[in-house]
């Protein structure tokens, strides 16, 4: 029976969209794996950000306390401390200061020292990040006297990648000086040294330097010490030696003295009334007649009773002088020209007169009466 008042509706639209509402299922499930896929890519970026920040903050942490300028410094404190000093210029080379020669280091003076480098110490590290630049203080004693040092390091690059590479610049070996005018050699905690017109500059590992000039027959020998430590320790300048040779007025006095003695023998050995550099003479009147005019040549005979006693005098400079400061006392005899008279007389004498030390060599001159 038809009805009526109803709708029909097609079996193949039933309860489905129509017009503009319709969405196609496959779309939208492609918008949800971008997302899906931008939300993951997000997170792994993230990820990847704080990963490199950790990274960076690791290299950062261990540079500094692995791989910064006090590592280096820390290396070569424990060099020095321990007097390894080859090893402690392969760290920061250490050269001699300028002018300095390298004797006393190639050779065993440092060993020989009484005061020793001690108490090495990492004072501080000033960095400068800016620059690329740090500032290292070190402390150290040279025997009982203390001292420090700056030295400056450069960041020069890395190291597989990462790590900071720093070079220290290692400090000087200080120097000091020998002024010895006249001498051509002397002895530093045992190793010769030559000294050219006297004088040498000498480069050395910190520590304390007996210098010694040896004596000669009338030179009294000299000798200081100097204490270094790194170039500038103990002031701008390098300390100074001056020696001399001291002039031994005891032994020069002894061989004046038997060279005056010798002088007088002499003299005492000669025939004529009067002779040069001879400290006594037969002169004189008698009776009118002159003895030095009247006395046969070669007639003489001297009769020294005593020798006067001599005191000798002699600079720096080699300058002698002597004088008698008691008179001896001499006699003679001897013909005359004048048949059978003869000539005869006794007195005092003194000796006066100067010399001549040069280096091992004394000549003196005997003034003539």
């Amino acid at each position: 029976m038809p009805q009526t008042g109803g709708q029909y509706t097609s079996p193949s639209h039933r309860g489905g969209p129509t017009g503009d509402n319709f969405v196609d299922p496959r779309k939208s499930k492609k918008k949800k794996r971008r997302l899906i896929a931008l939300l993951v890519s997000g997170i792994a970026l993230l990820l990847v950000i704080a990963l490199v920040a950790v990274g960076m903050v690791w290299v950062n942490t261990k540079n500094k306390k692995e791989h910064g300028p006090d590592v280096v410094a820390r290396d070569f404190v424990s060099a020095l401390s321990q007097g390894n000093y080859e090893e402690a210029s392969k760290i920061a080379p250490i050269k001699p200061a300028d002018g300095g020669t390298d004797e006393l280091i190639k050779g065993d003076a440092a060993g020989k020292s009484e005061a020793k480098l001690s108490d090495v110490k990492l004072v501080s590290t000033v960095l400068n990040e800016e620059e690329d630049e740090a500032r290292i203080t070190i402390s150290y004693k040279v025997g009982e006297e203390p001292a420090e040092m700056q030295l400056p390091a450069k960041k020069t690059g890395k190291e597989d990648f990462f790590w900071d590479k720093w070079e220290l610049s290692g400090p000087q070996f200080d120097t000091f000086s020998v002024n010895a005018p006249g001498i051509e050699e002397a002895t530093v905690n045992g190793i010769k040294v030559p000294l050219k017109d006297g004088k040498a500059t000498l480069a050395a590992l910190p520590g304390s330097y007996k210098v010694d000039v040896e004596g000669s027959k009338y030179y009294d020998g000299a000798s200081d010490t100097a204490t270094v430590g790194f170039a500038g320790a103990f002031g701008n300048e390098p300390a100074e030696l001056g020696l001399a040779k001291s002039v031994n007025t005891g032994k020069v006095a002894d061989e004046v003295k038997k060279q005056v003695e010798d002088a007088v023998n002499k003299c005492e050995k000669t025939k004529d009334p009067v002779t040069k550099n001879c400290p006594f003479a037969a002169k004189g009147k008698s009776k009118g007649r002159s003895a030095e005019k009247d006395i046969k040549k070669g007639s003489v005979k001297w009769d020294v009773k005593s020798k006067p006693s001599i005191e000798v005098s002699v600079s720096d400079q080699g300058e002698i002088s002597f004088y008698s400061s008691k008179p001896g006392e001499v006699g003679y005899k001897a013909d005359s020209k004048t048949k059978g008279a003869k000539w005869s007389g006794k007195g005092s004498f003194s000796v006066t007169g100067s010399g001549k030390l040069e280096g091992d060599k004394i000549s003196i001159t005997v003034d003539s009466f």
